[in-house]
């Protein structure tokens, strides 16, 4: 099994898109931390969407800190 795994997005999620490639040999994904800077729901929502846009299953932490 291949996992990508992403952490520190802060928001970031237009960069989301450079994965693509990675996302293509990979058979999950774990984001891990920091998927806003400290932003609300609808900011993690935005950034939750990008990754479905990648087309493989996902397990997210919301934050870290």
């Amino acid at each position: 099994m291949r996992i990508l795994i992403v952490s520190d997005i802060h928001g970031n999620h237009p960069d989301l898109k450079k994965l693509a490639p990675e996302a293509k040999g990979a058979d999950m994904m774990i984001a891990a931390g920091d998927l806003t800077h400290f932003g609300g729901r609808e900011d993690a929502e935005t950034v939750l969407d990008s990754l479905d846009g990648l087309g493989l299953p996902y397990a997210a932490v919301p934050g870290n800190c």
